[in-house]
């Protein structure tokens, strides 16, 4: 019987940080925008947390890439144990101790130029094999966006939107394929490659790389359809509990006349 490696879990700003915050429970995520009218966009945050965690977020803190840092709310599920209008997110059917949630947030920017979008929350799930004490490392995402011309269309555009969760299962010593099902609503080239995981950003805007990560061994990502192929998952470490856990990072390129024109990290 093949062994379950859980959740291949296919990342500034500062946060003050309180004790009741440090519990580990960050499995997944990314960011997108859309862009609404004008310099305004709509950014939608969408992280995958560990449900029966003691930490949970009603809302997050984003920076928004122009030296402005927002409060944005989760918006999806039950209005029950959050302040209102904030919500409580949504448990995935079929998964194990997942909660799906969406924060929604509108920024107006102030004009063209390339902003990029973070977001950095402690911390992520516990035992996390392909990185050293996960517990205390945090989730960082970014995506970057990009206001241009006009006549090129670039004063308009929306990131790709992922359509296939980034949460799996994949099973010990057997092929394992996770595709994001990423779609441009503009109709732009997309292509693929694979990432670090972040924990957060220095002075100079670059995303640092979460301690100890490493790509595991006979992972390939196919840049042109975006599978993600390991061939094929290693022995479970863990046999008390049947199963380890993983953190695969890898990178949405939107492109426009053979430029980039856009960024979207999925953790």
């Amino acid at each position: 019987m093949y062994q379950i490696i859980r959740y291949l879990i296919v990342g500034s700003l500062s946060l003050a940080l309180q004790s009741f915050c440090l519990a580990s429970h960050n499995r997944a995520g990314e960011i997108t925008y859309q862009w609404m009218s004008g310099y305004t966009y709509k950014i939608t945050v969408v992280t995958y947390t560990k449900e029966s965690s003691p930490a949970d977020r009603c809302e997050l803190e984003i920076a928004w890439g122009d030296d402005k840092i927002d409060t944005i709310l989760r918006v999806n599920g039950l209005m029950d144990s959050c302040p209102p209008p904030a919500a409580d997110g949504e448990l995935i059917p079929g998964a194990t101790d997942v909660r799906w949630n969406i924060y929604i947030g509108y920024h107006t920017y102030p004009g063209p130029g390339f902003y990029k979008i973070t977001m950095q929350d402690p911390n992520r799930n516990a035992l996390v094999v392909n990185m050293l004490d996960s517990y205390s490392t945090p989730f960082f995402l970014e995506t970057t966006l990009l206001i241009g011309d006009s006549s090129l269309g670039l004063d308009t555009n929306s990131s790709p939107i992922l359509l296939n969760p980034p949460i799996d299962n994949a099973c010990s010593g057997k092929l394992f394929i996770h595709n994001p099902g990423a779609s441009d609503i503009n109709g732009d080239s997309i292509s693929y490659i694979l990432s670090d995981c972040f924990q957060s950003m220095d002075d100079n805007g670059t995303a640092i790389a979460a301690e100890g990560f490493y790509i595991p061994n006979n992972i390939t990502l196919d840049p042109i359809t975006g599978d993600l192929i390991w061939n094929t998952p290693p022995s479970v470490i863990d046999i008390a509990s049947g199963y380890d856990e993983y953190n695969i990072c890898f990178e949405i390129l939107e492109w426009k006349y053979g430029t980039i024109i856009g960024r979207v990290l999925r953790d």
